[in-house]
């Protein structure tokens, strides 16, 4: 047998073949291996500034100027038209009632409109993941690396090496690596092989989707403009977003790609939303869709694209949370979206993913086999943790306030600005600290009590109005673009980092 490889990876999605196409360009010899072929549908689509200051940054480090342009709408459209996208200048929300048809007021109580970019050419993305995939699967093998497509692992087994023996090409083959990474996500062979324990008990949200990709499906300020709402304050166009209609319970995203593709789907919280199994994921759909009249409105043209098959067109989870520890080891490391998952809410995916692959790279381009490397690993692992909680803890705080007083979710989601653009800025500075401030002891210390502090589902006015107060003065030293009282009620301009 050949010589070990320095690195085997499970998976190819953007994250592993990403991980792998930056180790290829330090000299390591490094294996990619999946089950399936590009392209292929993924779902976990939306970028944020976040996102783009870290792949901006590697692509830096390493030397990817093929790769830059995916950090910024314009430049994409420019230099990689043939890679799919979409363009998010923010996040949209539109709260809806069940059975009515959508309304809001003069000072858009039922909106929120979030702009995280000053115009299109610096704006954020929607990543059709079969394309974007793809491309940088091709990069890896491009820049010598191995990728084994159509394979699956049929044992793991560690000793002074890696050892897996693989299903590749119609024989049983062997493969050896040094250091073993899992990108599978959550069927990793990997968790299973060393035993790892599951958390996810321990977590506090429980949602679950129905979704698919569409085509032909409105634009909702067609919706809006039908329902005589006027959108002369909107600080950017309301569908260039991550569009978000909330629900009792739950939400709906909508991801626009520049294809003619959208991608949508129902997330709900289970203990209120149980998971109807007597009904097909098709009818569940049309079940919800139905009780939302102006959601309906907007999908009543739209046909599934078909990611799945003709015969389930739509697909549909159990509960989407999970956690195993711990996420690294010394000769293994898990990618975070393998180690754990929340929810999709916030958009937190990608640049979580981004920053795990940023660490992992940094390990072993220095020597994952020194003392010190294993020091990093455990590091690793605990920053994993610590981000996945803290996603946990402002995920599930905003579904507690789904299909409430609007205003209880437009603050609770100030948390997650307030965090966000924190943590821009600091990379901005050249600071690499966890995300969202998950490594901060005074900012998880104010999550936890504002957390603790949500009013009951019968609170009264003054309860609501006392704790948005709270949240705004507690999240102030974080609150460095203006959150909380735009120019015009609920609609933000500009959030950029300072």
């Amino acid at each position: 047998m050949s010589r070990p490889y320095d690195l085997v990876i499970l998976g190819s999605g953007f994250a592993g073949s990403l991980l792998g196409l930056l180790l290829q360009k330090r000299g390591l010899s490094v294996l990619v291996i999946d089950r399936h072929r590009h392209p292929r549908f993924a779902i976990g689509e939306s970028s944020t500034p976040a996102a783009d200051f870290i792949l901006e940054s590697l692509c830096d480090e390493y030397d990817l100027p093929e790769l830059r342009p995916l950090s910024r709408y314009g430049s994409w459209c420019r230099e990689r038209p043939q890679v799919s996208r979409g363009l998010k200048r923010g996040f949209s929300y539109f709260h809806q009632r069940e059975g009515e048809r959508f309304a809001t007021g003069p000072n858009h109580e039922r909106e929120l409109l979030v702009a995280a970019s000053a115009n299109d050419e610096v704006g954020d993305t929607h990543w059709y993941r079969a394309d974007v995939d793809r491309f940088i699967a091709q990069l890896f093998v491009e820049a010598g690396g191995q990728l084994w497509e159509g394979t699956t692992v049929e044992s793991i087994e560690s000793g002074s090496n890696w050892e897996l023996i693989c299903g590749h090409e119609g024989i049983s083959t062997r493969a050896q690596g040094l250091f073993l990474v899992d990108g599978t996500g959550g069927n990793s062979g990997l968790v299973k092989t060393l035993g790892l324990t599951s958390k996810v008990e321990e977590l506090s949200t429980h949602s679950r989707s129905v979704f698919a990709h569409f085509q032909d499906v409105r634009h909702w300020a067609e919706v809006l403009d039908e329902l005589r709402f006027s959108r002369s304050d909107h600080p950017y166009p309301c569908d260039q977003a991550a569009l978000h209609h909330i629900i009792d319970g739950g939400w709906m995203w909508m991801l626009r790609f520049d294809n003619g593709i959208t991608s949508v789907g129902w997330t709900l919280d289970e203990r209120r939303h149980p998971l109807p199994t007597q009904v097909t994921p098709r009818e569940e759909w049309q079940q919800i869709l139905d009780r939302y009249p102006s959601v309906s409105r907007q999908l009543r043209s739209a046909t599934p694209a078909l990611p799945f098959t003709a015969a389930a067109p739509i697909a549909r989870t159990g509960r989407l949370q999970r956690l195993v520890s711990p996420a690294a080891g010394a000769n293994w490391a898990l990618l975070p979206h393998t180690a754990g998952f929340i929810d999709p809410f916030y958009s937190s995916g990608i640049a979580q993913s981004l920053l795990g692959v940023e660490s992992l790279a940094a390990i072993f381009s220095e020597s994952h086999s020194t003392e010190r490397g294993e020091k990093e690993l455990l590091r690793y692992a605990q920053r994993r943790q610590q981000e996945t909680r803290l996603i946990d803890q402002l995920v599930a705080l905003a579904y507690q306030t789904m299909g409430r007083d609007p205003r209880l979710l437009h603050a609770a989601s100030m948390l997650y600005f307030s965090a966000a653009t924190s943590f821009e800025a600091g990379r901005r500075r050249g600071e690499k600290g966890a995300f969202l401030l998950a490594d901060n002891a005074a900012f998880r210390g104010i999550v936890d009590e504002i957390c603790r502090t949500l009013p009951g589902e019968e609170a009264a006015a003054g309860l609501i109005d006392e704790w948005i107060t709270q949240v705004e003065t507690m999240v102030r030293p974080w609150n460095t673009v203006g959150l909380f009282h735009p120019q015009q009620p609920h609609m933000y301009w500009h959030t950029a980092a300072k």
